[in-house]
């Protein structure tokens, strides 16, 4: 049972009550806390502005009182103006801090209770609205701790377990020809003829010039041919890429031994367990 401030109690009890639901969400990456209200006006609560919306609002909200996971969403309209396509495909929001408070906006004064507080979890975007994963504090007891012994390796390409330096990858792609926002052609300085068919496959691109200037992309896949690289991206660019636009492009890891040793030169930090036998080694007796 929630302990509430007496005025709010008594005001909680009318027949009759001014509450509005105010969002927090601190971004990962960002100092800087944006905050929605499902009211017609503006609420300033605890210091903090939340702007009026209906376009990011708790759709289902659920707690259980075991330590298992609540089913917790938050549905979402990109209006292009406080949610925007591109900032949910660059991931700006993955992981980012979210309080959910039920202020009286008429006494913003007495102390709100918090009813829901956690992380966004995983973002599912659609044409012109979102669904948004609401992951609560108990969502740390259901978290894997200790490492997994696959075959695969466990470390990020580039990361601190992994200690690849990744500028010795980094090489600048121009644009010489688009077929559409997710595919395009171009020529790539520095790589040393490496690029040969797959090798920046897993990797990325971040947008240096043009409409999508620091965006990144994963790559799906990518050709070679003459000296002209093809890139196909894994979601297209929501503007457009043109002819001369510049990217920085890392080549991919697929977390195999032959990547590590082969490609990366990176043996003594492979993280995977390539030599332990699998399911597929098991025998009916």
């Amino acid at each position: 049972m929630r302990d509430l401030d007496p005025d709010y109690q008594i005001r909680l009890e009318r027949d009759a009550t001014t509450l509005a639901l105010c969002v927090l969400i601190e971004p990962r990456d960002s100092g800087t806390p944006i905050g929605y209200a499902d009211h017609d006006e503006d609420i300033v609560y605890g210091g903090q502005t939340y702007t009026s919306t209906n376009s990011f609002i708790p759709n289902q909200i659920e707690d259980i009182s075991d330590l298992s996971v609540g089913s917790s969403t938050i549905l979402g309209i990109i209006d292009g103006a406080i949610i925007k396509k591109a900032d949910l495909l660059a991931h700006y929001y993955d992981n980012a801090a979210i309080t959910i408070t039920l202020v009286d906006w008429m006494h913003t004064d007495i102390p709100a209770p918090v009813i829901r507080r956690g992380w966004l979890g995983e973002i599912q975007v659609g044409d012109n609205t979102f669904t948004a994963e609401l992951r609560g504090l108990k969502q740390a007891f259901q978290q894997q701790i200790g490492r997994t012994v696959s075959p695969d390796c466990d470390a990020n390409l580039g990361d601190s377990k992994c200690g690849v330096d990744l500028t010795d990858y980094t090489f600048t792609i121009t644009v010489t020809g688009v077929t559409d926002n997710g595919v395009f052609e171009g020529t790539i300085a520095g790589d040393g003829d490496v690029g040969f068919d797959g090798y920046y496959d897993y990797g990325f691109v971040q947008w240096l010039t043009g409409n999508n200037a620091d965006i990144v992309r994963n790559i799906r896949q990518q050709t070679e041919s003459g000296g002209t690289y093809t890139i196909g991206l894994i979601y297209p660019m929501e503007k457009a890429i043109q002819v001369d636009d510049t990217a920085s492009i890392i080549p991919g890891c697929n977390k195999g031994d032959d990547h590590c040793s082969k490609k990366f030169f990176n043996w003594k930090h492979f993280r995977g367990f390539p030599f332990v036998p699998g399911i597929g080694l098991l025998k009916k007796g």
